[in-house]
């Protein structure tokens, strides 16, 4: 069962990887590069599989995407986005992505037209322009974003958040279950939100 996020699920216009998870990598930091597939690995995953793949198939290509990931980071940069999907690290993401799926469609493409097939082909006029992603596949990414933050709170403070934010309580009523006043709960989702935006670039309120 999927958490329900009581935040924004959608991309905003600071919907972007963050500069120091970015720099991180590209310094050669191997737990920052981690950080980065666990994140984002599933996300590509979903995509692939929405676009027709089968489950194997769908790892295989995710493995190509992050590859190429790796191969191109330098070339990346975040601009200001002037509309949902352009100049933010998702929207470069799902370019790779959409490109990597098309390749492997052309090889099964060439394999089918042996034996008079061209469904492969038509799969790839139908690729669309930005990504298939759901509101559902959004909301497991800010999931997995909280996620690599946890321990870097008390376990109040991550509480207070996560019953406020996540889960929808009542700040009144949290308060009075944690023993902390109303605004100790509001400080402590907005440390929490800060540092969503510092470390990843996401704005989730």
């Amino acid at each position: 069962m999927h958490q329900t996020l009581m935040l924004s699920p959608h991309p905003t216009d600071n919907d972007t990887t963050s500069p120091t998870l970015l720099f991180a990598i590209r310094e050669g930091n191997a737990v920052a590069w981690q950080r980065l597939v666990r994140i984002y690995g599933p996300l590509v995953v979903g995509w692939c599989r929405r676009c027709g793949l089968q489950e194997s198939d769908a790892f295989d290509v995710s493995q190509e995407v992050l590859l190429g990931v790796s191969e191109s980071l330098d070339r990346f940069e975040l601009r200001p986005i002037q509309t949902p999907g352009t100049g933010s690290f998702r929207g470069w993401l799902w370019t790779i992505t959409r490109n990597k799926i098309a390749d492997h469609q052309r090889r099964t493409a060439g394999k089918a037209q042996a034996g008079g097939g061209t469904g492969a082909l038509q799969q790839i006029l139908s690729l669309p322009d930005q990504s298939p992603e759901t509101t559902e596949d959004v909301a497991d990414l800010h999931l997995r974003l909280l996620g690599e933050l946890k321990l870097s709170f008390n376990e109040t403070t991550w509480t207070a958040f996560w019953r406020v934010a996540v889960e929808g309580d009542a700040a009144k009523d949290v308060a009075d279950d944690l023993g902390i006043s109303v605004w100790a709960i509001y400080k402590a989702k907005s440390r929490i939100l800060a540092k969503l935006r510092e470390h990843f670039g996401e704005n989730l309120e």
